[in-house]
């Protein structure tokens, strides 16, 4: 780097302070300040919007208040028709201000009464008869409930932009016209503030009011975003063009309306005080900056001056005039650097004398040093000094040595670091290098090692001078190698070894110093685990009083041979070991190998074949006995299950469809109760006097209730019916062609009341035109279990789930069944034993294990047909169950023959398909 002078570098230092003041003020105005104050010019606009919405909301309430009397009105007293209705209405409008006009529809749309404010009424169109249908307000008040608004209604009485409310009483319609002259009147008083604009925007943007002139549907720039949401709350900052000024605004939206509040406000009027805030802080920066520059430049001329002199009088001190005085300066830190110059002479001057006496006494101290070779090198290696340590360990002479290289003269060849390296190093970052093991070789040719260290230190003429102390450590290096060597031996016979070995510490409670393999694989304990840990530590020991006798035999005597112990390995198993020891002498330090011999397997053979012999003739005529007695037990108790698993499916199918029985049964005796009390009424009705209107509502009653048991009770037949042939088809297993969809269709149904106050879904898609010759009693039985076993086992403890069963041919002569859900899934070891007998995951709890047996077998054995499951834990099952259309012949003797004929086309549906959602019972689960 070139230096400069002290003005020119104290001016730029304050060229910098002040550009990086600027860096920072600047991003500070425009990032922060003008940001936040044009963020609070925009949030007093979203303020004043939302406040003027919530104005024009309330506004709004009072027609809402108004339309529901009417449609109170309406509801509550009898229904009226004709003029009696026009007064009605009439009578509402002259109770308040809200509306300009009422209307009442019919549920055709076709208006039947209307009234009109007085002030109104006599330029007023005459609405009655008019079509309303078409009008979205009519549509959407006629299909739901709750008042419904629209800014703009086709047929306002008044010629004005209007809004109307609608709602729906009964089969009519009644529909409200807010008085806009009103509403306009008042939208300008509280849209008007200050220099502030403020319009109200219909939904198309068009302007319904402007608080600053006379309303003129004009629309709004077309760059102009309007809101979305409906909410009162919900605004925000809008910037645009409008009469060829640039406006930002806040806008807002009114509740039950289309409109928009825009209050806006021209952008110079807006910002005005912030840009001039801006310029007063911008302009005042220049002007402190512009100060500081020029007080800058006068300061580092004087500075220069003062430095000046200081440097002349630095120069005198250094030509070793010591005696030289500073003359008192008026800056106070430029005399106490004069002091601290004065200081240093003097300092200079005595060390100066230290330093020959110091130079003195070290060469003193070299030449007495035998024990070490110190030598002083040059820059380029060459030997300056050798004392008289380095003729005792190389054998050179000082008068030898000197001027040569010491890297030629004592280092032998093929070191892995070069002289003229670390001289470098040293000479670029000083200090001290080492100590580094370096071979060497003295003038008998005998090799050797050191530990060199190397420092730099400067000689009288200012040239730095090297210095290398040499250590011999060639005894040492030989004692290591020996030392190595022997335990390298014994690491790869101790590890070799296959009986399992330990190295303990007896100082140490006999902690582990080593283990091998075997002792690792015996155990089970990683060698970084044992080693540090005692056998009680690592819970080796089954009886800690056994290992005390066996270590204090061990520490008092020479070894221990074959003592019989139970060990526990790290997972808990034991096992019996012969264990001996034996303790030696290793560097001053007494150890112990202690062996274990693992004889486990050895001990459990002899006894295990002392036992076969002692008792091997009388466990096999016992064992016969039993296993005969307990087949038969076995064989009678499958017997028995079987037939409870058949009895307890059929008590819940029964439960289940009287269940589902009650509900059309109980409407049916309900609707002609009700029936029964109209006739009865009918019939005082026809004593006192019969009304036209008495006897149209009798009629109209009575169709309605004769309806409802019409339906009801063909829904119970149409269940018993299904019941009747799933009943016949299970308790037969007669062979018989039908149709796949129906029979799972009658399943489901019967299988509905299971899900009740469940909550779970079961859907089915089956394809169509599916037709099997085949046994649908066991199929059933089979579908029915497979859905119970997934409502019990895989949904069991969910808070929601499916159940999908699925059908489709596959090919031209199989058809899969599949029994889905999204349940807790099964264990991939439970897998492989779920269809065998008397297997349960709920032992204990109402479970047998023989319903996926049953399954099993009727699919394989009387279907002819395969069932796989396909599951994981977490995911769901899948029951797949392929079986041929044709069922295989069953013969007297319960074999299964191939069908001779192809299946006929599916005969005529017994009941009618149902009409709401059998297919997919889950909307009733």
């Amino acid at each position: 780097m070139q230096p400069v002078g002290l003005s020119r570098y104290l001016l730029s230092r304050a060229i910098f302070a002040a550009l990086a003041t600027i860096l920072v003020a600047y991003p500070l105005v425009t990032g922060w300040l003008i940001p936040t104050a044009q963020h609070e010019v925009q949030m007093r606009q979203m303020q004043l919007a939302r406040a003027i919405a919530g104005q024009i909301g309330a506004l709004l309430k009072g027609p809402e208040f108004a339309i529901t009397q009417v449609r109170r009105s309406l509801t509550d007293e009898p229904p009226r028709d004709g003029d009696e209705l026009d007064a009605a209405l009439a009578g509402h409008l002259q109770h308040g201000e809200s509306f300009s006009a009422l209307y009442v529809t019919d549920s055709a749309g076709i208006i039947i009464a209307s009234a009109h404010f007085p002030t109104l009424a006599p330029g007023a169109p005459d609405m009655k008869g008019h079509d309303l249908s078409a009008d979205p307000l009519w549509q959407l008040a006629a299909q739901s409930s709750g008042l419904h608004w629209a800014d703009t209604l086709h047929m306002a009485a008044d010629s004005d932009h209007g809004v109307a409310v609608a709602t729906r009483s009964g089969t009519r319609v009644v529909i409200g016209e807010l008085s806009m002259a009103a509403v306009m009147t008042r939208l300008r008083e509280v849209g008007n503030e200050g220099d502030l604009r403020t319009l109200v925007l219909d939904s198309t943007g068009n302007t319904l009011v402007d608080s600053r002139a006379t309303r003129a549907a004009h629309p709004l720039p077309a760059d102009l975003a309007l809101p979305t949401s409906g909410e009162p709350s919900r605004a925000h900052t809008v910037h645009f063009v409008l009469d060829n000024d640039e406006m930002v605004g806040a806008m807002a939206t009114l509740p039950h309306t289309a409109w928009r509040v825009l209050v806006m406000q021209p952008a110079s009027e807006a910002y005005r005080p912030t840009r001039t805030a801006t310029t007063i802080m911008v302009l005042g920066l220049l002007t402190a900056v512009t100060l500081g520059l020029l007080g800058a430049v006068f300061q580092a001329r004087g500075f220069g001056r003062q430095f000046r002199t200081l440097r002349a009088f630095a120069q005198q001190v250094a030509h070793g005039n010591y005696e030289l005085k500073w003359p008192l300066a008026r800056v106070r830190e430029l005399n106490s650097l004069a002091t601290a110059f004065e200081t240093m002479s003097h300092a200079i001057r005595q060390r100066e004398a230290g330093i020959a006496n110091s130079e003195a006494r070290l060469r003193a101290m070299l030449d007495a040093s035998t024990g070490l070779s110190i030598k002083w090198l040059d820059r380029s290696g060459h030997i300056v000094y050798w004392n008289p340590g380095s003729e005792h360990m190389y054998g050179y002479s000082a008068a030898e040595a000197l001027g040569r290289k010491l890297d030629a003269l004592t280092w032998a060849p093929g070191q892995d670091v070069s002289l003229a390296d670390l001289l470098q190093r040293l000479d670029q970052i000083g200090g001290t290098l080492g100590p580094i093991e370096i071979a060497v070789i003295n003038r008998a040719d005998q090799p050797g090692h050191v530990l060199t260290t190397l420092f730099a230190l400067p000689d009288d003429g200012g040239e730095r001078m090297l210095v290398s102390i040499d250590v011999d450590i060639t005894d040492r290096i030989r004692q290591m190698r020996a030392r190595a060597e022997a335990e390298r031996k014994f690491g790869v016979v101790f590890e070799a070894c296959p009986v399992a070995m330990e190295v303990a510490v007896i100082a140490t409670d006999h902690a582990a110093m080593n283990v091998n393999d075997a002792w690792v694989k015996l155990f089970c304990i990683p060698r970084e685990t044992a080693i540090g840990l005692n056998g009680i530590e690592m819970r080796m020991w089954t009886n800690n009083q056994v290992r005390r006798k066996f270590m204090d035999l061990l520490d008092t005597t020479e070894g221990v041979s074959d003592q019989e112990a139970w060990m526990r390995r790290s997972d808990g198993e034991q096992r019996l070991c012969l264990v001996s020891g034996k303790q030696f002498v290793h560097g001053g330090e007494r150890l112990a190998v202690i062996v274990y011999e693992d004889i486990t397997l050895q001990r459990e053979t002899q006894e295990h074949l002392r036992e076969l012999n002692e008792a091997l003739e009388s466990r096999v005529a016992e064992r016969t006995s039993e296993l005969s007695g307990a087949l038969k037990h076995l064989q009678l108790t499958q017997d028995e299950l079987l037939r409870a698993e058949k009895m307890a499916a059929l008590g819940s199918l029964v439960a289940g469809v009287a269940h589902e029985l009650s509900t059309p049964l109980g409407n049916s005796l309900m609707a002609a109760n009700t029936v029964a009390d109209q006739a009865r009424a009918m019939r005082r009705s026809v004593e006192q006097g019969l009304k036209r209107s008495t006897l149209d509502t009798f009629l109209a009653e009575a169709e309605t209730g004769s309806a409802i048991i019409e339906r009801n009770l063909q829904r119970a037949a149409e269940l018993v019916a299904s019941f009747k042939q799933i009943a016949v088809d299970q308790s037969s297993s007669q062979r018989r062609r039908f149709d796949l969809a129906a029979v799972i269709d009658e399943i489901v149904m019967t299988m509905r009341p299971s899900f009740k106050r469940q909550p779970y879904r079961l859907d089915t898609t089956i394809a169509g035109n599916l037709v099997l010759d085949s046994y649908p009693g066991p199929l059933g039985q089979v579908l029915s279990n497979l859905i119970s076993n997934a409502l019990i086992h895989g949904l069991d403890g969910r808070e929601r789930g499916y159940i999908r069963i699925t059908g489709q041919a596959d090919g031209d002569d199989h058809v899969v069944i599949e029994v889905s859900d999204d349940g807790n899934g099964i264990a991939e070891d439970a897998q492989r034993r779920i269809f065998d007998p008397f297997y349960t995951t709920r032992l204990g709890r109402g479970g047998s294990g023989l319903g996926l047996n049953i399954v099993h077998n009727l699919v394989t054995h009387v279907l002819g047909g395969a069932i796989t499951v396909i599951s994981a834990p977490g995911v769901g099952t899948t029951m797949r169950v392929r079986i041929p259309r044709a069922a295989p012949e069953r013969d007297t003797n319960g074999t299964d023959t191939a069908p001779n004929t192809p299946p006929e086309p599916p005969p005529e549906p017994r009941l009618e398909a149902p009409t709401d959602g059998l297919n997919s019972v889950g909307d009733g689960i």
